[in-house]
């Protein structure tokens, strides 16, 4: 292949699928982007099982990036990634599992895998239609360069896999990303995209103050008790709620409510005591400061995230945040 490559390289690229004719070419190039080994078998079957999308992008005839993808259901997700969509989709739900994406190093920088990338989405918009809730993928925790592709393209990460990959006899940690599509959410106990995250430092809503006039649905007497500080426990009396995890029965109009459950005499709580019990008005956005033991735990971090509720009443929310060392 060309050591040079034109500006118009992205309007000469054309796509079309893999064969078996392409079993030798695939190979050179998969042992050129990948430090994995694939079995021939593999090679076989994404060039001639109907159940992979297996899409080439050629440039003057020859293969300079693919893509190869399954959509399967969610039951056949492996148990690792189990959790990757709420237990609330039906069983027949499906996802997509990218196996491969790769470009050739002269090519990269063009738009090819953004072009590959928006091909496998055009697919399953025409395969599975509505009923493909998320794609999601593997990739080592140190391959940097593929982890900033998928981030700028919306992927998040989902899980940190410890010992996931054995390259050439070395065990190595990966992470999944997972990119949410056609309404597609995680479980709703999950803080995502932070999995790791363990204590609930801080809990701040900048449509309303969390008292007892505003954290209940039912107006209650004003509260004595000082503002919650970083530092302050989060408890049912703090925020002046009775501490109960039964749900108010009438909640007030455009109004969002915390529903805290009982706590130990202690300064934090753990993040699955929390998640799930804020209700939402509309237009409501809730920050959790918290802090994180990241893997292998080098150093604690501080965590910002912002939690802005799409659905309110329901289950339903995105999640985006920055993680800050302390």
């Amino acid at each position: 292949m060309t050591d040079v490559v034109p500006p118009t390289a992205l309007s000469e690229i054309k796509l079309r699928l893999l064969c078996q004719d392409d079993i030798n070419s695939v190979k050179v190039l998969c042992g050129d982007w990948f430090p994995i080994e694939y079995p021939d078998s593999w090679y076989h079957d994404i060039t001639s099982n109907k159940k992979f999308f297996s899409l080439a992008a050629t440039f003057k005839g020859g293969i300079v990036g693919m893509i190869v993808a399954e959509i399967k259901g969610r039951t056949k997700v492996h148990k690792e990634d189990g959790d990757i969509l709420a237990s609330s989709f039906p069983v027949d739900t499906q996802v997509a599992y990218i196996l491969s994406l790769g470009v050739v190093k002269e090519f990269r920088k063009h738009g090819i895998g953004s072009l590959l990338l928006d091909s496998l989405k055009e697919h399953i918009s025409t395969a599975a239609q509505d009923h493909c809730k998320a794609i999601y993928l593997h990739v080592l925790t140190t391959n940097l360069t593929a982890i900033h592709f998928y981030e700028n393209r919306d992927f998040k990460q989902h899980h940190y896999l410890p010992y996931y990959y054995s390259i050439r006899g070395v065990l190595k940690d990966g992470f999944t990303y997972v990119l949410y599509i056609n309404g597609g959410h995680p479980p709703w106990t999950i803080l995502y995209p932070f999995v790791s995250v363990c204590l609930l430092v801080e809990l701040q809503c900048p449509t309303h103050t969390m008292s007892s006039e505003t954290s209940s649905p039912m107006r209650a007497a004003p509260s004595t008790t000082p503002p919650l500080s970083p530092t302050s426990p989060v408890s049912p009396r703090s925020l002046g709620l009775p501490p109960s995890r039964q749900r108010p029965r009438s909640p007030s109009p455009m109004r969002g409510y915390l529903i805290p459950s009982p706590l130990p005499t202690r300064r934090t709580r753990t993040v699955s005591a929390i998640e799930g019990e804020y209700v939402p008005a509309e237009g409501d956005e809730v920050t959790y400061k918290i802090c994180s033991i990241p893997p292998k735990h080098e150093k604690v971090q501080a965590v910002d995230v912002t939690i802005t509720h799409l659905a309110p009443g329901t289950k339903h929310e995105t999640w985006s945040g920055a993680i800050v060392d302390t």
